[in-house]
């Protein structure tokens, strides 16, 4: 794999598990913005969405990494 093949999820995927643990599944968001505008958008609608990764879920506000 190249450089220009590794995309934003891929980083994404590598930065969440830097120090070797595995980070909880979770929704995709954007880069720098995270899931800010799903839950701008409807807070309750997306909280019970992240009921569709499982107990523990993980999304991220602004570069912040959080956990209901």
């Amino acid at each position: 794999m190249t450089s220009a093949d590794t995309t934003a999820t891929d980083l994404a995927e590598r930065a969440g598990d830097a120090d070797g643990v595995a980070t909880p599944p979770g929704p995709d968001g954007y880069p720098v913005l995270g899931n800010v505008l799903s839950l701008a958008d409807d807070a309750f609608e997306f909280y019970e969405t992240l009921s569709d990764h499982g107990d523990v879920a993980r999304y991220r506000v602004l570069g912040r990494r959080a956990t209901p």
